[in-house]
């Protein structure tokens, strides 16, 4: 009986372990929720991404927008 029950827990974990996390878009360093993300879905954080998109704040510094005009 104890030997079935480890090897089935045995089992979910390794099922658990090997999850796909596809899904799981990647948060950006400007993003005030992303460290509020301790287990399942990060709804707040999802939802700065998708009204802030993926700026960053460096970014007008690589393409050259802050000094455009030298």
């Amino acid at each position: 009986m104890l030997r079935k029950s480890i090897l089935g827990l045995f089992v979910v974990a390794a099922v658990a372990g090997l999850a796909n996390s596809g899904s799981a878009n990647p948060i950006s360093k400007n993003n005030p929720y992303r460290s509020f993300n301790i287990s399942g879905v990060n709804y707040g954080s999802m939802n700065w991404e998708r009204s802030h998109g993926n700026r960053s704040s460096s970014r007008s510094f690589r393409s050259g927008g802050m000094f455009r005009g030298r």
